[in-house]
């Protein structure tokens, strides 16, 4: 990696979200956390990027690695403390086909950024982050500062009501064959989302604020590819990799959050750490990422640092675990994450045939739901979240307006309820497409 500088800059945090509307910026990339958890500590902005890779089969994947090795990586992480500095920004699709192995027909979009813009909240302290020369980056410091006291350029934005692409009935039965899968003992759990369809128009960044604000999620994104822009609410992170420590935390276990008092939230949440079927559904997850870390890690040492933890958020919580291991050496960043992709609490248990009765019943092609987005910095640190609570904007037409797509979902096992199970996908997503229902549909 060229020459790295790194310069503090002049920037609010309320400034810093700011940022991504008030210039041209070429395929603009916002990574960022609204949440009051520890791991919500930055904020990562990045745009015109200088190389752009499609992502299609195992090759492709191989750009996406990092020159450094293990010695200059913990030289470049003594010297920035961000978690990106330059490198890789895109996402992953959850494959819809299943091949020999993950890397085949794995499809995306990943973005070359040559500098980054990091807020680091705990400080409260914003840093650019460039391989560029001396003068452009004075240059872009001088344009990003000038930019964060200007007004907010707002364009419009509408989006008609959301509308299920299955109805009830169709939920039902595939519900129901799920249960035939479960009990011929094909699989222990099988995640099953249905999508939801909308229209919209204007300018999609508009979200931004109205999500963070009323969902403040932990790994939440903006990422503008190709086909489609992406708008990520996630609570949920897939891997995080950072001085070859590689953590996973998969959610399973979720209850709806009470409008009413704090005592009337706590007797939600005991009920939520007392469900003896929401931990053998989290259990069989962490089971499975435990096996899946396994193979990309030095023997003995994967742990599981949090079993069955509570983690509270606007509208529901979850039940989440962590777990950790030590990446063995030699294995690559992308080679970590696409061994254990797709993340296995959006898919079930064992996993390979659980993603075919995904393929076999669900109503169409999740897309880049339940994938991943993230990032592989040139630091040798990469993290990605898993797309859930996500939004899916579709290019407009002729006419001015595009298709905006939603899914919600959960894990089935023998001892789920249809109805219960119905009304959790929608407990899950409803909120966020509330928020971005304009009053007055298009």
């Amino acid at each position: 990696m060229p020459n790295l500088l790194s310069s503090s800059i002049n920037i609010s945090e309320e400034a810093f979200l700011e940022i991504i509307f008030k210039s041209d910026w070429e395929k603009p990339s916002l990574l960022f956390s609204a949440s009051n958890q520890p791991s919500a500590r930055f904020k990562i902005f990045a745009a015109n990027p200088t190389k752009t890779k499609k992502i299609n089969n195992s090759k492709d994947i191989e750009a996406l690695k990092s020159a450094q090795d293990f010695k200059e990586i913990e030289e470049i992480n003594k010297q920035v403390a961000s978690p990106f500095t330059t490198g890789w920004i895109g996402y992953f699709e959850y494959p819809q086909a299943l091949p020999n192995t993950p890397a085949d027909q794995i499809h995306g979009e990943f973005h070359y950024h040559n500098w980054s813009l990091v807020f680091d909240r705990e400080k409260q302290t914003c840093y650019l982050n460039s391989q560029l020369s001396s003068d452009e980056h004075e240059a872009l410091q001088f344009k990003i500062e000038k930019l964060a006291q200007q007004s907010n350029l707002k364009t419009e934005f509408k989006c008609s009501s959301f509308e299920p692409i299955w109805s009830k009935a169709e939920y039902q039965s595939a519900f129901e064959q799920v249960q035939v899968y479960l009990k011929a003992g094909d699989c222990y759990q099988i995640n099953l989302t249905q999508p939801h369809q909308a229209q919209y128009s204007g300018d999609i960044k508009q979200c931004i604020n109205r999500i963070a604000n009323k969902l403040s999620p932990e790994f939440a994104a903006y990422f503008e590819a190709e086909e489609a822009t992406l708008l990520s609410a996630s609570p949920e992170r897939f891997i995080e990799i950072q001085n070859h420590i590689i953590e996973t935390k998969p959610i399973k276990g979720t209850i709806k959050s009470s409008d009413h008092p704090d005592s009337c939230q706590q007797e939600l949440i005991n009920q939520l750490s007392n469900s003896e079927k929401d931990k053998a559904e989290n259990l069989m997850i962490v089971d499975l990422l435990r096996n899946d870390l396994g193979k990309i890690s030095d023997t003995g040492s994967v742990n599981v640092e949090k079993l069955f933890d509570i983690e509270s958020h606007p509208y529901v919580h979850h039940m989440v675990s962590t777990i950790k291991a030590k990446k063995t050496r030699g294995i690559s960043n992308p080679e970590a994450i696409l061994s254990c992709f797709p993340g296995g609490s959006i898919t079930g248990a064992p996993k390979k045939r659980a993603m075919e009765i995904i393929n076999e019943l669900e109503a169409m092609a999740r897309s880049a739901y339940c994938g991943s987005l993230g990032y592989f910095s040139d630091n040798g640190r990469c993290d990605f979240n898993i797309l859930i609570r996500t939004l899916e904007f579709k290019p407009v037409n002729e006419t001015g307006t595009g298709q905006v797509y939603c899914w919600g979902g959960g894990g089935i096992t023998v001892a789920s309820e249809m109805e219960s199970e119905y009304q959790e996908s929608l407990d899950k997503v409803t909120k966020l497409m509330k928020i971005i229902e304009s009053k007055k549909a298009i």
